[in-house]
């Protein structure tokens, strides 16, 4: 059983003032300084070879990815029936969308691990079934 962590995706400007905290929202749909959940990985095989895509999830249910994979881009055209079908199947959440791995890998500038917690585990019914973290505390000299 894996356990209960989750993927955090963000966009942070280096060329914008560090001091200007406020997001915002790019030509490609993306939003600056906001936290996207990542919820899947996928292989495809379409006219161009294999594509690696990542599946994302914006909590806002708005701020969604325009480009190359997104909702109504024309590599869906290339994917067979089922393929598609399966991939639309798992999108089942206003505010997620697909897009190909480079361009999470040049769009997104960090990547968080985020653990849940042993207190957050008992209070969430559906981590259940899945195995809790533990902290390990190791001195060494």
């Amino acid at each position: 059983m894996p356990r209960s962590t989750l993927l955090i995706a963000s966009i942070n400007m280096d060329k914008v003032d560090k001091s200007d905290k406020r997001q915002m929202r790019l030509r490609n749909g993306l939003v600056t300084r906001h936290a996207y959940s990542v919820t899947g990985l996928a292989r495809v095989r379409g006219q161009l070879g294999d594509t690696h895509l990542v599946r994302l999830r914006n909590p806002w249910g708005r701020g969604e990815w325009n480009g190359p994979w997104s909702e109504r881009s024309w590599e869906w055209d290339s994917l067979s029936e089922r393929d598609k079908e399966l991939l639309s199947v798992r999108v089942r959440n206003e505010g997620e969308f697909w897009m190909s791995f480079d361009d999470f890998a040049k769009q997104f500038s960090h990547l968080d691990l985020v653990h849940i917690g042993p207190d957050d585990w008992m209070s969430e019914p559906a981590l259940h079934s899945k195995k809790p973290w533990r902290a390990v505390l190791a001195r060494r000299r």
